[in-house]
């Protein structure tokens, strides 16, 4: 009894309470709390409340003048009170003071789901301020449950290794100190089927408003699917659906290249764009000359041989025929050269011509009209005028079908 008495007078009562307390917050779950040492105490309990005037209750026994409370909720206010204390002597509890913890970084907004292909799709969102990174959630149903696939720093995600021909449903959350936060909308995307990309696409230019595109066939395909771009890497634009394969693109802005990809639909489901091919469309030129000069002179009763003048700036002519004047006219041919000979013709018949150049896409205004008869296949043909041309020479001769030297004239 004597011995339990001395070691009770050996203890030093404490009678103050710690002072200069204060509470800082770290991130969205730890506050830090500090105070001055308290002479003879072994140690400090920490209280904590979650209003000043309610209850407190012990998180913390230190021999250290700090404590940090950790595990708590991100944007909740705590309030907090210390003792100090040696062996059974607990001191009185300190004025109490109070820290915030950080708040969880804002739900990110506006997350889009866009596939690229049958194992990939792609994710994008508006970046969150004061994000450390991007938590990813993927799952097979809008309603969950969804798993988290992947981390990024950068507002972006690929998800690659997927099956083909799947929904797959996103959601993401933005980190900060720790802290997550709520999930952003859910975007879904389905990824391509497995269907072959169209082979050997090309690209060509045929005037300065139209591109030409083709690809090889596909086995199954119903249809195809036209896009374009006017950068290789950027955003494509539907442009068109044939059940051929080739494809007219029109209505372009002139010197401009253009680059384009191409999807085959087979039972219904669109496959994975093909690679892009480009090609520039025509500068635009002057519009040539209408050719002048233009002739109509009989080889035969079957044949009519059409000569002009060269136009400045040509590169090639089309000849157009009909039986009447007013037309309808017929496209016959089409030539790099002159002259043009008409075959095929029924014999004792008018037939009428015009002639236009054409020039990067560009066709001029149309020449005069000219006409020649032709006689019966029993019948001589008229001779040759004075002219040069390749069956006559610069010789005034007869013309014949199967000469193709000129000669005299009986």
């Amino acid at each position: 009894m004597e011995e339990q008495e001395n070691s009770k007078i050996g203890v030093t009562a404490i009678t103050d309470a710690p002072a200069n307390v204060t509470a800082g917050t770290i991130d969205t779950s730890n506050i830090q709390i500090t105070w001055d040492m308290v002479t003879g105490a072994a140690g400090y309990y920490v209280f904590r409340g979650v209003t000043e005037n309610g209850l407190y209750a012990q998180v913390g026994d230190t021999p250290n003048t700090w404590f940090t409370d950790t595990h708590l909720a991100p944007n909740t206010t705590y309030y907090y009170k210390v003792a100090a204390y040696n062996g059974d002597d607990t001191g009185p509890l300190s004025a109490s003071v109070h820290a915030t913890t950080a708040s969880a970084p804002d739900a990110p907004q506006n997350l889009r789901a866009e596939a690229a292909g049958p194992i990939q799709i792609n994710t994008v969102w508006d970046s969150v301020n004061g994000a450390e990174r991007y938590n990813v959630y993927r799952s097979t149903s809008p309603s969950g449950p969804y798993e988290l696939v992947g981390l990024t720093a950068s507002p972006s995600y690929i998800d690659v290794g997927l099956t083909p021909n799947t929904v797959y449903y996103y959601l993401v959350t933005a980190v900060a100190e720790g802290a997550e936060s709520a999930h952003s909308n859910v975007a879904s995307a389905v990824t391509a089927p497995d269907i072959p990309m169209p082979a050997n696409v090309t690209a060509t230019a045929v005037s300065p408003t139209q591109i030409n595109t083709a690809w090889d066939t596909l086995p199954n395909a119903t249809a195809y699917m036209v896009y374009r771009s006017t950068t290789p890497d950027g955003t494509y634009q539907y442009v068109g659906t044939t059940n051929d394969s080739v494809y007219s693109d029109m209505g372009l802005m002139p010197n401009t290249t253009y680059y384009y990809k191409v999807s085959a639909i087979v039972g219904g489901v669109e496959g994975s764009p093909s690679a892009y091919a480009a090609a520039t469309t025509f500068p635009v030129l002057p519009v040539p000359q209408a050719p002048e000069n233009v002739r109509a002179q009989v080889l035969s009763c079957t044949e009519i041989l059409v000569t002009w003048d060269l136009s400045a700036g040509a590169e090639g002519y089309q000849v157009y025929r009909s039986k009447t004047t007013d037309g309808p006219y017929q496209l016959v041919g089409i030539t790099t050269t002159v002259p043009y000979i008409d075959t095929g013709l029924s014999p004792c018949t008018t037939y009428y011509y015009f002639v236009q150049a054409y020039a990067a896409g560009q066709f001029s205004a149309q020449s005069t009209r000219v006409s020649a008869v032709t006689p019966s296949c029993g019948a001589p043909v008229p001779p040759c005028q004075n002219c040069c041309c390749p069956r006559c020479g610069c010789h005034p001769c007869c013309c014949h079908r199967s000469l193709s030297t000129p000669r005299s004239c009986k």
